[in-house]
């Protein structure tokens, strides 16, 4: 199985300490406007940080077209620490002995946007075979700000709106699909127990496609679902407040919430949308072009959220 290719989202916002709301990026608060600050981050962090305690390293690659409005680029991530030999699969001779010294680097995209008139910030970022420096850059981000804004809070969340779900896997097919509900009937649990069951606390049903076979697709999900946008499907006397689909995304099964509080948000498959080079590895424009239609879906959700509110 090839190596797998991701995206990572999440808000980037400020608040005051033991407070909800946001405060402006460019508020008379901050030492600085936070466009102004974010690029002075970035800048400040294009030579190797080498973080030997960890034995990992990172640095910034940003691209020339970087705004106050916005900043790409690659992250160059390295690990060290540990010898290995590398050898030709084809002839099983070793090519090189690595030392621990020498450290395995990828270059993974990165994007901050900071749309105008907005209270926040929103990123991407790429991950390759599992491996993403996102904590380390995080620590060191939200560790300048609040040193430089000792009575502020850069808060960080990782997200990925139900709402945006249906624009980035829309029209991909579904194996199987999982509905939970807080409120089932004590009828069951009770025959199981000999009447002696305590109070359930959540039921959940699994629908399962044949082995060869698919449900449908995320599309005809999505439009199914009760148009009062509630987050509730009834049947049969049961509501069930949270839906996961297993959707197919290239090779993979991956769970996608459907509706409801859920816990799958995290990386967004796009193995099988971008290009590889000579070396194996995404292109930087076709990682790119991925990560824009994402957090175009992520913005737009998130607008939506705001008008509901």
């Amino acid at each position: 199985m090839t190596h797998s290719v991701g995206i990572r989202t999440y808000q980037l916002f400020i608040t005051k300490k033991r407070k909800a709301s946001f405060v402006a990026l460019d508020d008379e608060a901050l030492s600085k406007p936070f466009p102004e600050f974010l690029s002075e981050f970035v800048t400040s962090r294009t030579s190797t940080q080498n973080l030997i305690d960890i034995e990992k390293s990172w640095k910034f690659n940003p691209e020339s077209t970087s705004t106050l409005s916005g900043h790409e680029g690659t992250i160059a991530y390295g690990r060290y620490g540990f010898a290995a030999s590398l050898i030709d699969i084809a002839t099983g001779n070793e090519n090189y002995r690595r030392k621990r010294t020498d450290s395995e680097v990828l270059n993974l995209f990165y994007r901050f946007w900071l749309p105008e008139g907005e209270k926040f910030c929103v990123a991407a970022f790429e991950s390759f075979s599992g491996r993403s420096c996102i904590t380390l850059v995080f620590e060191e981000l939200r560790k300048r700000f609040e040193g430089e804004n000792p009575e502020l809070v850069l808060r960080i969340r990782k997200l990925m709106p139900t709402g945006a779900s249906a624009k980035i896997y829309a029209g991909k097919p579904i194996k199987n699909i999982a509905l939970t509900t807080r409120k089932p009937p004590n009828d069951l649990a009770d025959k199981l127990f000999k009447g002696k069951a305590h109070t359930t606390k959540r039921m959940t049903v699994k629908i399962f496609a044949g082995r060869n076979d698919l449900l449908g697709d995320f599309t005809d999900l999505i439009n199914s679902l009760p148009a009062d946008g509630s987050g509730v499907l009834s049947y049969d006397g049961v509501d069930f407040d949270k839906a996961v689909a297993d959707v197919k995304v290239g090779k993979e099964i991956k769970p996608v919430g459907v509706f409801g509080a859920h816990d799958e948000v995290g990386v967004i498959d796009i193995t099988e949308d971008v290009s590889k080079d000579a070396d194996g590895l995404p292109t930087f424009q076709s990682v790119k072009k991925e990560a824009d239609k994402i957090l175009a879906a992520v913005y737009e959700t998130l607008q939506d959220m705001t008008r509901e509110n």
